[in-house]
């Protein structure tokens, strides 16, 4: 293990402050619990901000905020396009709705036998 000074401690905490922090400690620091943490999440392992999500999407960037903070996103047309432009399975995002789809699905399948 690296010993790093107490001055120096400082002086790396003031330059994260002052630029920030890096992709990785931002994915590791994401609450991957909500849909909207998924959505960000996948969106910074992407390297995108949330403006290139918004232009790719065609929708405001507070729409993206929005969507990470869950206050929107029950449009499966929009969810569709968001897994699409963050290049991941609708199941990474979604999975809770993946599988009430799938079971709809099945029962569908079995109900026209």
């Amino acid at each position: 293990m690296v010993e790093i000074s107490e001055e120096r401690l400082k002086e790396l905490e003031a330059l994260e402050n002052k630029f920030g922090k890096t992709d990785q400690t931002k994915l590791e620091e994401v609450d991957t619990s909500t849909i909207g943490g998924r959505i960000k999440y996948y969106r910074i392992k992407q390297g995108l901000n949330q403006s290139q999500v918004s232009n790719r999407l065609g929708m405001s960037q507070s729409y993206i905020t929005n969507l990470e903070h869950n206050k929107k996103g029950k449009n499966l047309d929009t969810a569709i396009k968001i897994c699409q432009t963050l290049e991941v399975s609708f199941k990474d995002i979604y999975p809770e709705e993946y599988e009430a789809i799938k079971k709809t699905d099945s029962a569908a399948n079995e109900t026209s036998q």
